[in-house]
């Protein structure tokens, strides 16, 4: 049985916070595959080409969200 090789998708995580009387705002970014790295998602048979292709993860990916609670 074939598996993926292990992968290497290091992630940041940028937070604010701001405490106000009646709700508070969370600020947050995320960046994923922080290093950019191509690595390996699944594979699929190609017809085409008759062969079975690698598809890859895709590079940096920013995540921006905004959360309020009261």
């Amino acid at each position: 049985m074939y598996t993926n090789p292990d992968y290497l998708r290091p992630d940041v995580q940028l937070t604010y916070r701001i405490n106000g009387k009646k709700a508070s705002h969370l600020i947050k970014l995320d960046v994923q595959n922080c290093i950019n790295r191509e690595n390996p998602w699944y594979d699929y048979y190609n017809p085409e080409t008759d062969q079975i292709e690698a598809s890859n993860q895709v590079g940096i990916l920013p995540v921006l969200a905004y959360k309020i609670q009261f």
